[in-house]
């Protein structure tokens, strides 16, 4: 009993449009070849040509964005903080104690 390819993604959670981005299927045939090498069974055309026309009509808009949004000014990225030690007061002060006495020096 073969499984259905929308039946397989969906256990793989991921969508038919990303397996045709992924996969880089180009052709309903790509696909039907996909489905006979797996031993599953295809989706229609009409799925697969539904998807391709919504890639379609969705690529200028992303490319619009990007286009728009590399024309605006960047914002200014702010220095990160240096980290704080992770050392208590008590044990900082006797540190800072240990390295102030000179009385300890090798001879």
């Amino acid at each position: 009993m073969s499984i259905n390819l929308k039946d397989y993604l969906k256990r793989k959670r991921s969508s038919l449009e990303k397996f045709i981005l992924q996969s880089n299927i180009k052709s309903y045939e790509e696909i039907l070849d996909y489905c006979r090498r797996r031993g599953c069974t295809p989706i229609a055309k009409e799925e697969f040509d539904l998807v391709v026309l919504q890639k379609e009509e969705v690529k200028p808009k992303i490319e619009e964005a990007k286009e728009a949004s590399s024309n605006e000014e960047k914002p200014v990225k702010h220095k990160r903080r240096k980290r704080r030690t992770k050392v208590s007061r008590p044990a900082q002060d006797s540190q800072e104690a240990g390295a102030a006495d000179k009385s300890v020096e090798d001879a």
